[in-house]
């Protein structure tokens, strides 16, 4: 049953997509964009189908001259927290084209969503609090996906002292004392001590990496941060 199901979704994302595109056809970029959002609701979504939409969604903002790009926005934002090195590129082409529209949209606007969930985290919970995603949601005005994976991206880098329960969609703070004192590499997901002489992060996202990873990375990919994309700015240590 799980998998006939997460078959069905994945035909619906794929006949989304396909909607989406008759649409830039007739020049309803906006419609377009908006059918888009849809897909981000649905769990158990095959990566390459992701990552067609984002190929789509770039195509569509590169094509509309500025027109409604605005409301993309908050997919960008998506994009970013998937960590997948293809989406990242099409989210940064379509930064490049929204960037050179005479209504700019400042890159740090993909950050304001993750730096507000945290602040209100931090502000607004206690040891052992259990605080839902759709919570937070309604509080700041973000919508539940992009709320989840900042939740989970926060915890994954240390940012916020607790678990994410993938079922309830809750996080679960936890007092500071049992920090176990480590955040994960950006590059390669694996564990550096919070002492590792090796740990650099991002001045803006704060991801943590190995220095000889991120090096690599800059040689791969450019001076752009992986997790936030803008331009690679590192400091030592936390």
């Amino acid at each position: 049953m799980i998998k006939l199901d997460i078959i069905s979704m994945n035909k619906k994302a794929k006949a989304i997509i396909k909607k989406a595109k008759d649409m830039v056809s007739i020049s309803d970029y906006e419609g377009a964009i908006n059918e888009l959002y849809y897909i981000l609701e649905m769990d158990g979504i095959d990566t390459e189908i992701i990552r067609d939409m984002y190929e789509f969604l770039t195509e569509v903002i590169e094509k509309s001259n500025g027109n409604d790009v605005i409301n993309a926005v908050a997919l960008l934002i998506n994009g970013h927290l998937f960590e997948d090195p293809f989406i990242d590129m099409h989210v940064s082409r379509a930064l490049q084209a929204m960037e050179s529209y005479s209504t700019k949209i400042p890159i740090t606007a993909l950050m304001n969503s993750r730096d507000r969930v945290l602040h209100w985290c931090v502000t607004n919970t206690g040891e052992f609090d259990r605080v839902s995603v759709e919570k937070i949601a309604k509080e700041l005005g973000i919508d539940n996906s992009t709320v989840e994976k900042i939740l989970e991206n926060a915890v994954f880098d240390g940012d916020l002292i607790g678990e994410y329960d993938e079922l309830k969609k809750e996080l679960v703070c936890l007092p500071f004392e049992q920090e176990k004192r480590q955040l994960k590499c950006v590059i390669c997901h694996q564990m550096v001590m919070f002492d590792d002489p090796e740990l650099v992060r991002c001045k803006y996202c704060k991801s943590a990496a190995h220095r000889s990873h991120i090096m690599e990375w800059v040689k791969a990919a450019g001076e752009k941060c992986p997790r936030c994309m803008s331009k690679l700015e590192l400091q030592e240590g936390i």
